[in-house]
């Protein structure tokens, strides 16, 4: 922990952070730029066919240019920093909906493939869970959830249909007996049409999980 705390001091000194809103060193999101972003106050809540009861989603992702800047700068350009930003604006909104967590929940994030891991170096929703678990008392477990597909980037594909078409089956819950019975709760940056939570939720239902709720930065 001692060398990790140093070598991401050494890296701030040749590598400094700068604001995504007003570009001021010292951060990813300044406090002023922070007090900007929009949080949403309730959830939405699913019916029908959805495998989630809830989304808990922060932000409006359209309406929050700052949010997408700081999404972007952690997925795209690899600053793993701004992650414990996404996670605070996450938390934020979990304090104002008044969120609980249920006593027999777990919590886990969407997977990467391994190609795109690989890729990429890490998982940015896995960064943003275990920041969102310091800060509330929920089991969380990284591996719970496998992608055994490795599908093209959802960015193109506009259409909810398409998506969900794209993500069937690319998830499996590898660990049933850590699912049945309990609330699953699914961490992810951003959610458009819910494709990629959905297929992750159903994953979860199919293991038994009692219910099924999602963490997003922005939707």
């Amino acid at each position: 922990m001692k060398q990790n705390k140093i070598s991401q001091f050494i890296l701030s000194l040749f590598f400094p952070s700068f604001c995504v809103g007003c570009n001021t060193e010292g951060s990813f999101l300044c406090s002023s730029c922070a007090q900007t972003c929009v949080i949403q106050r309730a959830p939405v809540a699913h019916t029908g066919t959805s495998a989630i009861a809830f989304t808990y989603a922060a932000t409006e992702y359209r309406e929050q240019p700052i949010v997408q800047k700081l999404i972007t700068t952690l997925k795209y350009r690899g600053a793993k920093d701004a992650a414990r930003h996404c996670a605070d604006l996450i938390i934020s909104h979990l304090k104002l909906a008044r969120f609980t967590p249920p006593h027999d929940c777990i919590m886990t994030a969407v997977p990467l493939h391994q190609k795109r891991f690989r890729e990429r170096g890490f998982n940015q929703a896995d960064c943003i869970a275990r920041v969102i678990g310091t800060a509330f008392p929920i089991p969380y477990d990284p591996r719970l959830l496998l992608r055994t597909i490795h599908t093209p980037q959802q960015t193109h594909l506009q259409e909810r249909k398409k998506r969900l078409e794209n993500m069937r089956n690319a998830f499996l819950c590898i660990d049933k007996n850590r699912v049945y019975g309990k609330t699953v709760i699914i961490v992810d940056d951003v959610t458009t049409t819910g494709a990629t939570l959905e297929a992750c939720a159903q994953a979860c239902k199919d293991a038994g999980a009692r219910r099924v709720m999602a963490f997003v930065v922005a939707k």
